[in-house]
């Protein structure tokens, strides 16, 4: 989206891309969910140097000087001679069922909001209700979720949901 924001000129639209991946997927959830290991640097520094290259054509002057701060040998001397990343196969499959892990902790840390709970304070068990899809994806991620809501134990619920529609013919 990107890019197509590019050849169209529509540069806000672009640069708001940018920024939710910056923000959201790269800050509050990459970030948040690799603390404790170590090769975290390689790939910050590799979306570092990605996010200067991309932004290049709209600020180069900030993303010059950026670059020559965090350039090394190998690099090219200029942001500008960088050739710009192509966008690599995504797992849809896999961006969807994290897509739910983060909907599903931001309703747990809601959950200790409302209640006053701080995130350190440990809880015996957080449920969470959902389809069979969130259930299946709580089964293969739900330590992730639990090691970041401070959670011992964590149950998935289905919920069934029905609707019935009437007419109102009252009026």
């Amino acid at each position: 989206q990107y890019f197509c924001s590019l050849d169209t000129f529509t540069m806000h639209d672009g640069c708001r891309e940018l920024y939710n991946f910056i923000v959201n997927d790269v800050s509050r959830t990459y970030v948040q969910f690799t603390r404790s290991r170590e090769d975290v640097g390689h790939v910050l520094r590799t979306v570092l140097r990605e996010t200067l290259i991309n932004l290049a054509p709209i600020c180069p002057h900030f993303c010059e000087m950026a670059f020559q701060r965090f350039r090394k040998e190998r690099d090219p001397a200029s942001v500008h001679l960088c050739a710009f990343p192509e966008s690599g196969d995504s797992d849809e499959e896999l961006e969807q069922e994290f897509h739910l892990v983060h909907s599903a902790l931001a309703g747990i840390l809601a959950a200790r909001d409302k209640a006053k709970i701080g995130g350190r304070w440990p809880i015996q068990e957080a449920r969470v209700f959902g389809n069979e899809k969130l259930q299946t994806v709580l089964e293969k991620h739900g330590s992730l979720i639990q090691q970041h809501a401070n959670v011992k134990t964590l149950s998935a619920e289905p919920v069934e949901v029905t609707y019935e529609i009437a007419p109102d013919i009252g009026r």
